[in-house]
């Protein structure tokens, strides 16, 4: 009977886990990375993560994007 309820509990566990994972937007089978600099090749390799099916992107640092309004960053770089 104890394995029986430690299965179930195990179980409940690994789907609360899961349950989480999905409404932060992580995926098993996808890696996360973050992404420093978007220069001239920063757009293309964001680009590229952003179709793969290997990796997921995070985040983006871009340093000179601090100063710039978030209008004017999406209409430079997209969003």
């Amino acid at each position: 009977m104890k394995a029986l309820k430690l299965q179930k509990d195990t179980a409940k566990v690994h789907e609360i886990f899961l349950g989480f994972q999905r409404r932060k937007g992580l995926t098993l089978g996808k890696k996360n990375i973050a992404l420093v600099g978007y220069g001239y090749w920063g757009q293309k390799i964001y680009r590229y993560l952003k179709k793969s099916e290997d990796f997921q992107v995070r985040h983006v640092f871009f340093r000179s994007l601090k100063d710039l309004s978030q209008d004017a960053i999406e209409q430079k770089y997209g969003n």
